[in-house]
């Protein structure tokens, strides 16, 4: 049953749903189910048998055609591909819409003394620099001179010790960079895929981690890298010494002995899927890498796919959209519970129909777009973020264009569960983004956690860590509460609960409401409650948000559930007075269960 609601400002003369059954299109008249003051509802039942169900709307308004899709209005012929998508067979990971994430780079987070950790000269990174083994909150070499290779040895033993401290920030996943055995300190260098790093306490320590975590309700994933390995890996040593092996058919070599790296780094050969027998290993065999960790003993509850924008991509040879779909297949036949997330920071809306990935790290799609409308921001430039020396901020109305930008070829279900992030083990710190500006920073975190997909915030940043690039935010996390900013950590507590009980947010539409010069809002609505979200960058004397559109009435109230704070609707609108600094507030329409 497919509904639609309008305004009653706009006097519609007909409406209809339009269908492409089998590559033939079909218009059907909606039926007027409903109405009151502010608003028609229009409905229709249609029988479908495909799996992938694809549908726009028709208006007849004053003699003139309107189309309706993903992307918005248009009065001429838009492509099908921004159409709203129903995907018969697809379960959405149900646990993901409740969650907060908490990103984790273990060997900088607590360090337990249950594991023996990297020592001075163990290990050689890139086959050039000697591990050290720093003090803890030390500080770390710049890359050129360390290859990556300064250790303070938190483990995963000293994870499993901080989860009172999840529980008490309300975070319900986990997130945690590479942790299989690797050469180097941040673990995208694998030379072993199939057992966790002993210097962070083995397979051992894994199991006992996931079965904690899930004994208090918090589910992990963990990063792979599927695209490419260590040059110390065994499988790459065996290819140099014998192009005939079947190990060579998992790299690309050229005539002149060289090969392809990941962005031409020589310290991460890259896979070359055309090599069945690597799919085998790494994706399709029964106890294949992806699917090893997601069984028991370990139930490990998915994964963030590193790189995934180039996994199966080789020159001639593009084969990432069958890699993708082996990964699912793969994964699903486990559970349909389990998350495949990605990292694509570009144009992800293929890997996102259904049969490919879960989620993205929402970066260009909502991440970065937040961080442009609050305060000026340099945009990275290149593979490596190169600096680009601009600043730059966006005006509301793009960063409105952009949210939806990334949202019209998506189907809703697959749109709702994108992973969110503001920074990462690859950013600055978000209070040296945000200048240490603390309306501004929650001004941020409050559009993350309330925009469509699940939040993650890396660690740290809930007590106003700094750090000017990635070596400097991959610092040592601070555990004396005396260096914590209270202010901040207990501001994302709130969110955290309001995201864990708002039905809104966790099952809600969305729908953009007020775009203003400084001012942002949208609605988040489920059946149970009406929930808008009021943004303003810059002080505001006043703003007139219109409610009709979501149907509420003249003489309703919604209540802002962080101070309580009452707004009655008059003339179709609220106003809300006296926003004297950047800020974000919560206004749900007042009912006799609402979560305070």
């Amino acid at each position: 049953h497919f509904r639609l609601r309008s305004s009653t400002k706009l006097p519609i003369e007909k409406a209809f749903i339009r269908i492409c059954p089998d590559g033939e299109q079909e218009l059907h008249l909606l039926e007027n189910e409903a109405s009151n003051s502010t608003i028609t509802w229009w409905g229709k039942t249609l029988r479908i048998n495909e799996p992938v169900f694809s549908y726009r709307f028709l208006f007849i308004l004053r003699e003139q055609l309107y189309w309706y899709n993903q992307e918005g209005f248009c009065t001429y012929t838009p492509l099908d591909i921004c159409d709203f998508k129903l995907i018969a067979n697809l379960e959405p990971v149900e646990w993901v819409k409740k969650s907060t994430f908490y990103q984790i780079f273990p060997d900088t987070f607590f360090r337990s003394g249950q594991t023996i950790g990297v020592s001075d000269n163990e290990l050689l990174g890139n086959n050039i620099f000697p591990s050290r083994a720093l003090p803890w909150g030390g500080h770390p070499s710049y890359w050129g001179n360390s290859g990556y290779m300064d250790f303070f040895n938190g483990d995963l033993a000293g994870i499993k010790e901080k989860i009172p401290y999840f529980l008490d920030l309300g975070i319900k996943a986990l997130y945690l960079t590479p942790i299989f055995t690797s050469p180097t300190q941040h673990r995208y260098s694998i030379v072993d895929f199939m057992n966790v790093d002993s210097h962070l306490g083995g397979n051992d320590a894994l199991v006992s981690l996931v079965e904690a975590l899930h004994d208090k309700g918090i589910r992990i994933i963990l990063d792979l890298t599927l695209n490419h390995c260590s040059k110390q890996h065994p499988w790459f040593n065996e290819a140099v010494r014998n192009r005939n092996s079947t190990e060579a058919g998992f790299f690309t070599f050229d005539n002149q002995g060289g090969y392809r790296g990941w962005l031409g780094d020589p310290n991460l050969p890259e896979f070359n899927y055309t090599s069945n027998v690597l799919r085998e290993i790494m994706v399709s065999n029964p106890d294949s890498v992806i699917r090893h960790w997601l069984l028991p003993p370990y139930n490990v509850d998915g994964w963030r796919l590193d790189a995934s924008n180039r996994i199966g991509r080789t020159g001639a040879f593009q084969l990432s959209r069958s890699v993708g779909k082996e990964i699912r297949n793969s994964v699903k036949s486990i559970s349909s519970d389990k998350y495949i997330m990605g990292e694509n920071f570009f144009d992800s809306s293929q890997q996102l129909q259904g049969d490919e990935l879960d989620a993205v790290q929402n970066e260009t799609g909502l991440g970065i777009p937040i961080l442009m409308w609050v305060a000026p921001y340099e945009l990275p430039a290149g593979p490596f973020k190169t600096k680009t020396n601009l600043k730059l901020q966006i005006t509301t109305q793009e960063f409105a264009s952009q949210l939806t930008e990334f949202q019209k070829t998506i189907p809703w279900v697959i749109f709702a569960q994108q992973f969110n992030q503001l920074t990462n083990h690859d950013s600055p710190r978000l209070m040296t983004l945000l200048e240490s500006k603390i309306p501004v920073v929650k001004l941020a975190l409050g559009l993350l956690f309330s925009l469509p997909g699940t939040p993650c915030f890396f660690y740290g940043d809930e007590i106003g860590m700094l750090g000017a690039n990635a070596l400097e935010s991959r610092t040592c996390m601070r555990w004396d509460a005396k260096d914590w900013n209270f202010e901040l950590r207990n501001y994302i507590k709130t969110l955290a609960r309001i995201r864990w009980e708002r039905p809104s947010i966790t099952n809600g539409g969305f729908q953009i409401l007020y775009v203003g010069d400084d001012v942002f809002a949208f609605s988040r609505e489920s059946y149970d409650e009406v929930l808008v979200i009021l943004a303003n960058r810059k002080p505001i004397e006043k703003v007139a948000l219109p409610m009709d559109v979501l149907g509420i009435q003249d003489g309703e109230n919604l209540v802002d559930i962080l101070s309580d704070e009452e707004y009655v609707l008059n003339y179709g609108e609220i106003v809300v007075e006296n926003l004297y600094e950047p800020g974000i507030r919560f206004l749900v329409k007042s009912n006799k269960d609402r979560v305070l």
